[in-house]
């Protein structure tokens, strides 16, 4: 029987292949340059903390410094070089991340309660990361650019809200594809994004989803499928803990 074999050069190869493909991704252009953006992410910040009534302390920031480690060894395998800034939201029922313009990227502590390593909490990161990346979020603020009629230099001052929408079954997948390549190329086990989505759908037993929504059957069947067609199969083994600072 013939048996395939990868060496670890030509498997790093192919997966080079695999994220420059993802260069190609879609780019919705704004009317923002790179440092309106960047303005634009830390205001969003901004009034997210001040709304939700998020403030800093010696412990949050060493997470903060923690999640960064994982954002930054992420973002030197995207096919685009931009800066990321992870952030914690210390919310218990936030069981969640989500991005905004400007790389920036928010954790929340209630998914940290439900991650069982490193290489799963890199998989929430990467996920959003990749929202920014595919365009995801370019894309929103240039329809509210022309939905609102609204200069580009005036989406600062409109509410979180009305910035952060809800992205389509279709950029949740791509987002869930590309986070899976950009975890794998720094070094994580795919498999641990699997073991979270299922942990996922164990808490939703019983819960009846609204028509249309994105399944997580249908979410861990593309990463299944991802993992076989890339053969990462020898990666299952390689999952580490997690590794958040202990209280001072």
């Amino acid at each position: 029987m013939f048996h395939r074999t990868f060496t670890r050069a030509a498997w790093l190869a192919s997966l080079g292949a695999l994220i420059a493909s993802r260069a190609l991704a879609k780019s919705v252009p704004t009317g923002l340059t790179g440092d309106q953006m960047q303005h634009l992410g830390a205001v969003m910040w901004q009034k997210w903390q001040t709304e939700r009534g998020i403030g800093q302390t010696p412990q949050i920031l060493r997470v903060e410094r923690y999640l960064q480690s994982i954002c930054d060894k992420l973002a030197s395998h995207l096919p685009h070089a931009m800066q990321f800034h992870a952030h914690l939201d210390c919310d218990p029922a936030f069981k969640s991340a989500v991005a905004m313009p400007g790389g920036q990227v928010v954790v929340g502590v209630g998914i940290l309660a439900l991650v069982d390593s490193e290489d799963a909490l890199a998989m929430v990161i990467s996920h959003e990361m990749a929202h920014i990346e595919d365009g995801d979020i370019d894309e929103d603020l240039a329809q509210i650019e022309a939905t609102q009629h609204i200069a580009p230099s005036r989406l600062a001052g409109l509410s979180v809200d009305t910035i952060m929408k809800d992205h389509t079954n279709e950029q949740e997948l791509a987002a869930d594809r590309n986070g899976l390549i950009f975890t794998v190329a720094a070094g994580y086990s795919p498999f641990a994004a699997i073991r979270l989505l299922e942990l996922f759908q164990y808490m939703a037993r019983g819960k009846t989803s609204r028509p249309g929504a994105l399944t997580l059957d249908r979410r861990i069947a593309q990463l299944r499928d991802l993992i076989a067609s890339n053969h990462w199969d020898h990666l299952k083994d390689l999952i580490r803990p997690l590794n958040l600072p202990e209280p001072a």
